[in-house]
């Protein structure tokens, strides 16, 4: 799977800077609410790489739209457990598995 980001977009509230990005996801059945959140996962994870040390990563603006079903998923809903964590969850169990 390949996650591009279609837009990235910073401001600022307070003298803080954040960023946050937003993907169109387009399936012709649409995707499943889990399915759009390894999409957000990936993109949050992104962000945090690459923009962490300069932006504060808002996990309520990594948001990825289903174009087919007008669903509307943030990372804040992962890290509030109402979508299931799958990229991190699958990792741990990697590491576990491989005992890394």
């Amino acid at each position: 799977m390949k996650v591009e980001t279609h837009h990235i977009y910073t401001w600022n509230i307070d003298d803080k800077d954040f960023v946050g990005a937003i993907l169109f996801a387009v399936q012709k059945d649409g995707y499943k609410p889990n399915e759009l959140g390894v999409f957000t996962e990936a993109i949050n994870t992104f962000l945090q790489y690459n923009y962490a040390d300069k932006y504060i990563v808002s996990p309520t603006f990594v948001k990825v739209v289903d174009v087919m079903t007008n669903e509307i998923i943030d990372y804040q809903m992962i890290l509030d457990k109402k979508i299931p964590s799958l990229i991190m969850s699958s990792i741990e169990d990697f590491k576990r598995f491989n005992k890394i």
